[in-house]
Order: structure tokens, then sequence, then C-alpha cells
């Protein structure tokens, strides 16, 4: 099971006639009961979007990220179509929407296929009733759906994880296809945890690439000797009014801890040091960092980018939620910026 692990899912999947010989080429994720559900997006960076890419993002930002459906079809990619597209994609939402009594606004669509070749909406229509209305919550629903995505997979790509109450179902096709900015890779998640559309959305952009990055505070015993007395000070008047102090972590332990539990394969610690003699050297102002505050950097860190830091930086570099929400109020993020101000 893939998609339709998560309560209150179901799937499908089918031949439209888009593809040659009857080759499943449509399918259909939606909740079991037509209702919306928060859902987000994340979306090819070209400008030159393609019209399900379009269609979507229009239906998300007027639902407020919600949805009850998604209807996938392979074959097509539908992109570089123009308006009669844009048409078909909307046209395949309002079809799907009138099988599982949801708003057109409610269905999302992804196509992938041949580029600049019209969609063959006419033919299409009246192909989608049967297979929708053959959608379960089993594990064969879920396989078929996955299947009838594929393009130039040679398997069908699906993935369960269970967490603490809660189950995410993903299914995905993409061979070398994967850069830049996605490319051509289509993925769907699905997920019975209770969670709003902001996290999802917040969740959503934290993928593979993504880069975490925070200044964490030293235990008191290896923090320098100056720094100690003035660093009590702010621990006991923390405590006094109730602020948890879970940024002490030890230099490549803790700090690296957080980093991996929060899914980034590689975790690695950027020493006090190194960052004064990159980023401060040279400075008239004698700008310095705490001798107390150190970096911890997930997978693909790049500190070409990482220019400076302070108790009032902005929070512009997105990191771990959860982690981030734990550990206020010295768990900054480094914040990026051109040059040295």
């Amino acid at each position: 099971m893939s998609v339709t692990a998560p309560r209150g899912f179901v799937a499908t999947g089918g031949s439209a006639g888009i593809k040659a010989g009857k080759v499943p080429d449509v399918a259909v994720v939606a909740t079991a009961d037509g209702r919306a559900v928060p859902a987000a997006g994340v979306f090819t960076a070209n400008l030159a979007a393609a019209a399900p890419v379009q269609v979507s993002r229009v239906h998300l930002a007027a639902t407020a990220g919600a949805a009850a459906g998604v209807i996938l079809t392979s074959g097509n990619a539908n992109a570089a179509t123009g308006e009669p597209g844009r048409s078909a994609a909307e046209r395949l939402c309002v079809a799907v929407a009138g099988e599982i009594g949801s708003t057109a606004e409610e269905i999302l669509v992804c196509q992938t296929g041949l580029i600049g070749i019209p969609f063959p909406i006419e033919h299409v229509l009246p192909e989608l009733e049967p297979i929708v209305m053959a959608r379960g919550g089993t594990g064969r629903d879920a396989a078929n759906a996955a299947r009838a995505i594929m393009t130039t997979d040679t398997v069908p790509k699906e993935a369960v994880v269970a967490g603490d109450g809660f189950t995410v179902g993903a299914m995905a096709k993409g061979a070398a296809m994967l850069a830049p900015n996605m490319a051509t890779m289509l993925a769907l998640c699905t997920t019975d945890a209770v969670v709003d559309a902001a996290t999802l959305r917040q969740v959503a952009g934290l993928a593979a690439g993504s880069t975490f990055a925070m200044t964490f505070l030293l235990p008191l015993e290896l923090v320098a000797p100056e720094m100690r007395e003035s660093l009590e000070f702010a621990v006991k008047g923390a405590r006094a009014s109730g602020t948890p102090f879970v940024s002490f972590f030890t230099p490549g332990g803790d700090a690296g801890a957080g980093a991996r539990d929060a899914g980034f394969a590689e975790a690695r610690h950027v020493p006090l040091g190194m960052l004064a003699e990159r980023y401060f050297g040279g400075r008239t102002d004698e700008l310095r960092p705490a001798s107390s505050e150190e970096l911890a950097g997930g997978e693909e860190l790049d500190t070409e980018v990482l220019t400076g830091w302070g108790s009032d930086a902005p929070a512009l570099l997105r990191y771990a939620p959860g982690l981030a929400a734990e550990t206020a109020p010295f768990g900054q993020p480094l914040w990026v910026d051109s040059g040295p101000s």
C-alpha cells in the first residue's frame, strides 16, 4: 500500500486511451468521502509552466490550500499547448469533481509525457467515469494508480512511512528527470496526520536539497570564562520566566542529532574559529561572533552564502519545523546576505 495506507484515502488507475495499447494512463487519488482536506504543492520554477501546473496553482490559491482529489495522466504532458491545454486541464478537474462529489477547484491535476501535443480531452473524458468509479482503499488500488503515472520508469515507485499515530503514503514517477527543479518528476503524498495547509507547505518545501542551519549555545562548561557570567545571568532570567533553554547543544553531538532527526541525511558542525576567520576576519568594526555560539548545518549546507548572524537575525533561512519551534529564544537561524553589512 502507498497513497491508500493513510486512513481516509482512495485511489484508482486505468486506461483512457492517451497511450496506445490500453496501457494505464490515468490515476486518481481522492479522499474517501469526497471532502476537501488541507493540501499543499511544490511546483516547477520553470517560467513556461504547463497547463496542469497553472491550474493546480490557481485551485490551491482559490481554496486557501484544500483539495479533495488529484487526477494524474501520463503519455501527454499537456505542456506548450496554450489555452486549449489549460481548458483541457480544467475539464479533467470538473469531470473528477462530478464523480467524487467535490467542486472543480478542490481537484488538482498533474500530467506527464510528450510535450507540445494537444491533449486528447474529447477522447479521454468518456473514459474517466469507469476509472474514477473503480476507486478503492486497498493496496492494489494504490498500485494501479502508481503504475498509471509511469512514463520512462521501469517500475512503479511507492512508499509508506508510519509515524507516531499517523501514516504518510507516497507515489512518484520520474527516471533521470529530477533536475533541475524537479524537471518532469511527479510525486503525490497522502497523510492522516492532523495538520494544516501552512504546515504542509513548510514540510513540502523541505524536500531533497533543503538546508538546515542553526546557531546554538554551548553548555556553560564549554563557554569561555569571560562569557559565563553573562550567560548564567541570561539562563537564570529565562528559567524564572519559564522559557525553555533547549538550544544548549554540544558541538557535533546534540546539534547534529537535531538535524538528522529532522530528516537530513548528513549533518556537520562548523566551529566558531572557522566562522570568525572566514566571515569576520579583516572587519574594521570589530564585529565578532559570540564565543558561546556555534553552528550546526544539515545536508548541502553552503557556507559561501552565510555571511553573518546575530541574536536579532531575521529567519530568512528555512530550518526544520518542530525543532525550530523548540529552540527559542537562542536557537537562531543564520541569515543570508550578499556581503558583510
